[in-house]
């Protein structure tokens, strides 16, 4: 243990664990965390809980503030005291998350919020997200038909504008439209609510794409099922939806551009045939 207290302020580094047990745990992420001063962690396997136990002073489970039937953000504001409190107290604390610590993680924003505040150091490192996963599982690039991601519920009930051309990812769809921890099943008719949203934006038989990704280097576990029948897709995490149709290029800005020209002759693939083969759905495109 090092002799912190009382010497030099505390500081906080939140780190991602990543989506592959210990696999994902890259030098950084493990300096950061053997250096610590008290490591207070969430992760989702028993392997990088063991490491962190062997490897790590003073690591901690942040999972005792989570409760059935309790509000998800009184349990982060537990959570978010202890890493505050620690940090006070002059240690330097390291905040182990499985995927990436700023990626569909709200006491991550709390966290720093909080610590901008008190005046504590804070930063985060980056790891693989569940989105990084999805684009390398499903062959899904965003730089050539763009990508709109949004949280299930918050989708649901803000009714964002989006762009039925470019793909869609909605993620937490199990807990959608929940606020505890009791019951982490997609129920029925929340999913049917999410459906009859996604009907007003999209032909009834466009394909959905259900996606999980394993922890253990399993393969992915995916489903794809029509539009309409949404309610039998299963229990997933995340749901990709290809966009429907193409975008269409302004042909006066190519000119001006120069793209024009730059795409002529027999280059290796033209652009609007890698944009097509990106935006058509698993099935048709060699999933």
């Amino acid at each position: 243990m090092s002799e912190h207290t009382g010497l030099r302020g505390g500081e906080i580094t939140l780190v991602g664990t990543g989506m592959s047990a210990i696999g994902h745990l890259n030098a950084e992420v493990r300096d950061a965390l053997v250096q610590a001063d008290v490591v207070l962690y969430g992760v989702a396997d028993p392997a990088t809980e063991e490491w962190l136990r062997r490897h790590t002073r003073r690591p901690m489970s942040l999972v005792a503030d989570y409760e059935p039937a309790t509000s998800r953000l009184l349990a982060y504001r537990r959570m978010v005291d202890r890493i505050i409190d620690e940090a006070r107290a002059g240690a330097r604390v390291c905040v182990a998350l499985y995927g990436h610590p700023s990626v569909f993680v709200f006491p991550t924003q709390m966290v720093l919020a909080e610590a901008r505040r008190a005046r504590i150091p804070a930063h985060v490192l980056p790891n693989i997200s569940s989105l990084d996963c999805l684009f390398a599982d499903l062959g899904v690039d965003p730089g050539t038909t763009g990508l709109q991601i949004h949280d299930a519920t918050t989708f649901l009930v803000m009714r964002p504008d989006i762009d039925s051309r470019v793909p869609l990812i909605l993620c937490q769809v199990e807990v959608l439209g929940r606020v505890d921890y009791d019951d982490r099943s997609n129920h029925p008719e929340n999913l049917r609510l999410l459906q009859d949203a996604l009907l007003e934006r999209y032909p009834h038989d466009h394909p959905v794409v259900g996606y999980d990704r394993s922890f253990f280097g399993d393969a992915p576990v995916t489903n794809e099922v029509r539009l309409d029948e949404l309610l039998d897709i299963g229990e997933f995490m995340t749901l990709y939806i290809g966009g429907v149709g193409l975008l269409e290029p302004d042909m006066v800005l190519m000119d001006r551009l120069g793209l024009d020209r730059a795409l002529e002759g027999p280059p290796t693939m033209h652009l609007f045939e890698l944009h097509e083969a990106a935006g058509a759905p698993q099935s048709e495109a060699g999933r």
